[in-house]
């Protein structure tokens, strides 16, 4: 690993950039705030800058475990910002595009079901007559929610009888 000194305008000014050649290519880190003692360990956090972009956060490592990480691992660990302390110096700074959602939306995720059983998607053919009369009869109901009353309301009467 080789590291050096660098100029560099972005960042938090206070502290001093580096420049390490890694696995992942050429960073620019910096320190983004003092050392601050957080529960038993003293936590201090890394601005990481990839390919002149900044790439995002990182807290309490050192420059050598930096230099290991490929570069999928390295996004994968960068972090907006590494702690509560943590603030942005500049808001022009060119930064790496963020998009690193994988995978989609997380499980049941989104809007619920209006009844108490999934919905399903039915296709059906139907005369534009029977439509016209089913979008009058159902007031402000969805065809659905119309359909759905009408089943129920047989079965009530077939159990009444």
């Amino acid at each position: 690993m080789k590291k050096r000194r660098v100029n560099w305008a972005f960042g938090n000014p206070a502290c001093t950039a580096w420049e390490v050649e890694a696995a992942a290519g050429l960073l620019v880190v910096r320190r983004n705030h003092a050392l601050v003692r957080a529960g038993a360990r003293w936590r201090q956090g890394w601005d990481v800058w990839l390919g002149g972009k900044f790439a995002g956060a990182l807290s309490s490592r050192t420059l050598s475990d930096l230099a290991t990480l490929s570069r999928g691992e390295l996004l994968a660990v960068l972090r907006p910002a590494c702690c509560g302390r943590h603030r942005e110096f500049q808001d022009d700074q060119p930064r790496l595009p963020s998009a690193r959602q994988a995978g989609g939306a997380r499980p049941n995720a989104g809007r619920r079901t209006r009844g108490e059983a999934k919905r399903v998607q039915i296709s059906a053919m139907v005369e534009p007559h029977t439509l016209e009369l089913i979008d009058q009869e159902r007031g402000g109901r969805s065809r659905g929610q119309y359909l759905d009353w009408l089943v129920r309301r047989r079965r009530r009467r077939q159990s009444v009888s």
